[in-house]
Order: C-alpha cells, then sequence, then structure tokens
C-alpha cells in the first residue's frame, strides 16, 4: 500500500488540517446529542438504559477516530517526514500508515455500536411486537458477523502484520480493494435494515401532525447517513491503494460524517424528552406563581380592614 515517491507536504498537509476540523465539528456536534440525551432521560427520571450505554460507546469510538485523525494531521504538517527513509519510502508514508488500521477498527466499533443503540431502543419502544423483536435479534447477530470479520479481516490483511506499515518486507496481503469495499457494502445494507425494520409499526401508530413531522424528520436524517455510507463506497473504490496514505483524504471524511451522523440520529428521537421537561417546568412555575398571586389578592380582598372614612354598612360611589 504504500509508493516510493513521497507526496507534496503542502497538499497532505492542508487536507489532513481540513479532515481534522471537520472531523472535530461534527464530532462536537454529536457530543452534544448524546449529552442531551442522557440529560433527557436523568431528568425525566427514565433511567440511563442499554441502548443509551450503547451510543455512548458509539461516540467513545469516535473521539478515538478523531484522535487519530489530529495526529495525521500533527504528523502532515512535519516538513522532515517527507524525507526518503527505507528503501525510498518517506517517514510521513510510515507513519500515516500505522494509522489505517486503528482508524478501521476504530470507525467500525463506533458504527456498529451505533447500530446496536438503534437496535435495543426498538425493542424498549415497541415490546409488545414478538416478531420485530425477533427481527431484530436477526439483524443484530448478523452486526456482530460484521464487526468481526471486518475487524479480523483489518488486523490479519497482511502476513505478518507488520507488513501493514513495514511496507518493504516480504509478505502476504489479500485484496485490499476488494475487501473494504466488500465490508462497506454490507455496512451499508445494515444500515438500510436497521432504518426500514420499524416502519410497518411506525405507519400504523396514531399520532398528531408534529409527531409525525419529528419521526419523518428522524427517517429522513437516517437516509442521509445511508447515502454518506454510500458516498464513502465510492471514494473506497475511486481511492488508488497503492497511495492511501495520500489519497483517501475524501474517503476518511465521508467516514467521519456517516460516523457522528449516524449518533447524531440515534440521538434524535429523546431530545423531545429534553425539551418538554423544561417546558413543563416552565408552564408548572408560571400556573403556580399565578395561583400564588390569586390566593393572595383573594386574601386581601377578604380580610383587609375598610378604610378608617368609609363605616360598615355604607356604600362606596364609583367616581
Amino acid at each position: 500500500m504504500g509508493s516510493h515517491h513521497a507526496p507534496e507536504p503542502d497538499t497532505v498537509a492542508h487536507s489532513r488540517t481540513l479532515i481534522a476540523i471537520a472531523t472535530g465539528t461534527i464530532t462536537l456536534l454529536a457530543s452534544l446529542s448524546v449529552i442531551l440525551r442522557l440529560a433527557s432521560r436523568i431528568l425525566n427520571r427514565l433511567g440511563v438504559r442499554w441502548d443509551d450505554w450503547a451510543c455512548v460507546g458509539a461516540l467513545v469510538f469516535a473521539y478515538g477516530y478523531l484522535a487519530t485523525t489530529i495526529v495525521a494531521a500533527v504528523l502532515a504538517a512535519d516538513r522532515l517526514l517527507y524525507q526518503p527513509w527505507e528503501h525510498g519510502f518517506s517517514h510521513i508514508a510510515f507513519y500515516l500508515q500505522q494509522l489505517i488500521l486503528p482508524n478501521s477498527i476504530l470507525y467500525n466499533t463506533s458504527v456498529s455500536l451505533c447500530k446496536i443503540s438503534i437496535l435495543l431502543f426498538y425493542t424498549r419502544i415497541f415490546s409488545t411486537s414478538r416478531p420485530l423483536q425477533m427481527t431484530v435479534y436477526i439483524v443484530a447477530a448478523f452486526i456482530a458477523a460484521y464487526w468481526i470479520s471486518v475487524i479480523c479481516g483489518s488486523i490479519f490483511m497482511t502476513d505478518p502484520i507488520e507488513a501493514q506499515w513495514k511496507m518493504w518486507i516480504s509478505h502476504r496481503r489479500i485484496n485490499t480493494f476488494r475487501f473494504y469495499l466488500t465490508m462497506g457494502v454490507a455496512n451499508t445494507v445494515l444500515d438500510l435494515v436497521v432504518l426500514v425494520i420499524p416502519q410497518p409499526l411506525v405507519c400504523g401508530l396514531q399520532m398528531g401532525r408534529r409527531q409525525r413531522v419529528s419521526v419523518s424528520f428522524v427517517f429522513a436524517l437516517g437516509g442521509f447517513v445511508c447515502i454518506a455510507s454510500i458516498v464513502r463506497i465510492y471514494f473506497i473504490a475511486t481511492m488508488n491503494m497503492s497511495d492511501a496514505h495520500y489519497t483517501h483524504t475524501n474517503a476518511t471524511l465521508w467516514t467521519m460524517i456517516e460516523m457522528n451522523t449516524g449518533i447524531i440520529c440515534t440521538c434524535l428521537p429523546m431530545l423531545p424528552g429534553f425539551v418538554q421537561y423544561f417546558h413543563r417546568r416552565y408552564f408548572a412555575r408560571k400556573s403556580s406563581t399565578a395561583a400564588t398571586e390569586g390566593a393572595l389578592v383573594s386574601r386581601d380582598m377578604t380580610y383587609s380592614p375598610l378604610p378608617h372614612h368609609v363605616e360598615e354598612g355604607s356604600s362606596v360611589r364609583e367616581a
């Protein structure tokens, strides 16, 4: 996967910096979504469930992806690393190649936990539907099989394993392009399946207009996650695998978008509870204040003594 031609320092440094900034921004939005999700559960005294913990896990691995992205940006800014090193390879190629394996593990673990979080959420809100429960278990088994396959494939892609970053040593390698493309397609198919599972039940629910708009928005964002996954596959398919450390900028960008948007989408159904909590508190406080003021006025009107110049039994003429 290495190339005997060192990439242009300015080009690599600029692209890595942009990716780090974009990754940091959308990871921040995903973080805020998870915080609001947990706050909604705690404030409404609903407790933190397994689907919430799975979502937190997905965010933790997204942080790991952000960390490796920042490391790549820092390395790309060091011009000394572009000098030829072992067998014509540059230091920058050696270091960036070492990040591909942890990136793959972090990304695939995050998106898998995100899907599991959604499935656990389904089992909680549609607990009376046995067909849906069975479907969820089957899809969860496929997600687990996907995760095991992609992690093992990423680790044992070369024999020996260190040949992934020591590109000059003698080794055997699987077809990297076909592996990443196959795993990308499998991930997208699983995204679509997870999105479609509750549709029959959702369509049969009796909901108001506002609720239908909210549900439609959640599924629309879920559809965008699927689109982001498809775009990522396209850039993987067009990536030059012999210069992956140089040409995978777009693939990395869309990987980040898919991963963090999935986390945001997972949190959206819980966010109305956060708003409703403060809405209830506001109106409860307002009603309490109005009731207190009304009681005080009533008490004053009932118990206040008459002015000393108005005798009992006399009438007061309005001005």
